[in-house]
């Protein structure tokens, strides 16, 4: 990492609590003892039934930089703003109650808040390096802002964001954040992450991507994308109009509207989830098929993938029996266990004996990041098996 002059500014961190006494010790501890001291530490305890209210009181009794506000059942996207209008530092961050970080990842990032108004880093998820797929470095000429903007919202031509849109990996003025989150829509649940990213973006002029990796995310069970919701399609109806009509004032119109009409279309394909239909009717429509079939028969097989094209390979073996699936695998085991299919972790494939792993993603882009995971973990390479899925319909 480049040498850059440390600031001193106070930093507030912003952690919405609910129901979280298995994991909120360990999240504070990761924050209290940061390196970085500067830090106004603002939990809500969004009325949480568990223990999660006497372990953060205790926290603030042992740490004067910590405010404690408890408060009826509203919902992350309330709490968040919240805990952002109690901020008093220059600079907010956020991390997640059941999520934590390395002791010196605000040491890391804040230098970097001399040079940009917004610094985006990576994180952990599963024990995996996630990092932002866009060119790391410093972007504040107008040729580096318009490779930016080109690919912040998807990653050239592909289906994937260039940087992630989630909010607790990134460090954001206090000030600028301020007057952006009133703007937001208070009917989006869903994305209202991306929606106050890409707002706060577009009233910015200068961004520092980092490949530093301190945050570590865990998935929980009382997120958005793990409850239903009906009013699903009203909520990417908000969504899609507040950043549309940013896009439109914005001089990247032609460039962005394009990619945030196709991430939207992406979006809307999950209603079904989200809204709680009955998926057996949805998973009976197969978009992809798999060109291995042919060359699969009798042998013993891992599928890597529980996505659109792993479900549709799924359902084709169901279908023709010719090969025998002994293990179906997915970094988001836990996501796809809960809708109740039966996904395992990654790390279990040690414990078989295969003759190949199909992965089922759709760009190669993907493929290359799990076959490198893959081989790095002892796979051989001559088992590793992908191409593009063949596409029925657009």
């Amino acid at each position: 990492m480049d040498i850059v002059t440390q600031s001193s500014e106070c930093l507030s961190v912003v952690i919405p609590v609910y129901n979280c006494e298995k994991y909120i010790d360990r999240c504070l501890k990761s924050i209290v003892n940061q390196t970085y001291r500067n830090l106004e530490i603002i939990i809500i305890n969004d009325g949480s039934i568990d223990h999660s209210s006497e372990i953060c009181k205790k926290f603030m009794l042992d740490d004067k930089r910590i405010i404690y506000v408890e408060q009826p059942n509203r919902g992350v996207s309330y709490t968040r703003k919240r805990g952002i209008g109690l901020a008093t530092g220059k600079y907010i961050g956020f991390v997640d109650a059941d999520d934590y970080i390395e002791s010196t990842m605000y040491e890391q990032l804040l230098p970097y808040m001399d040079k940009a108004e917004l610094v985006t880093s990576g994180y952990y998820q599963a024990g995996k390096r996630v990092i932002d797929r866009i060119e790391k470095g410093l972007y504040q000429t107008s040729e580096e802002r318009n490779y930016f903007f080109e690919n912040v919202i998807l990653f050239h031509n592909t289906n994937e964001p260039g940087i992630s849109s989630n909010l607790w990996s990134k460090l954001f003025y206090a000030q600028k954040l301020k007057a952006i989150i009133d703007t937001v829509p208070e009917d989006i649940f869903y994305g209202e992450d991306l929606a106050i990213l890409l707002k706060y973006i577009f009233e910015s002029t200068t961004y520092y991507v980092s490949s530093i990796c301190a945050y570590h995310y865990e998935p929980n069970q009382y997120s958005v994308s793990n409850t239903i919701h009906t009013d699903y399609l009203h909520n990417i109806n908000s969504l899609y109009l507040y950043i549309a009509n940013t896009i439109k004032q914005s001089a990247y119109n032609n460039t962005l509207l394009q990619k945030w009409n196709q991430a939207m279309w992406n979006a809307t394909q999950m209603a079904p989830q989200f809204m709680g239909f009955d998926l057996k009717y949805r998973w009976n429509q197969i978009r992809y098929l798999n060109p291995y079939i042919n060359l699969l028969k009798g042998k013993h097989v891992i599928l890597y993938g529980a996505g659109v094209v792993g479900r549709d390979y799924y359902k084709l073996y169901k279908k023709s029996q010719d090969f025998d699936l002994i293990l179906w695998v997915d970094m988001e085991w836990e996501k796809f266990r809960a809708e109740g299919w039966n996904i395992e972790a990654p790390n279990k494939m040690s414990q078989y004996k295969y003759d190949a792993v199909l992965i089922a993603v759709r760009t190669i882009e993907r493929a290359k990041e799990i076959e490198e995971e893959l081989w790095i973990n002892g796979t051989e390479k001559s088992k590793i098996l992908w191409k593009e899925p063949i596409c029925l319909m657009d």
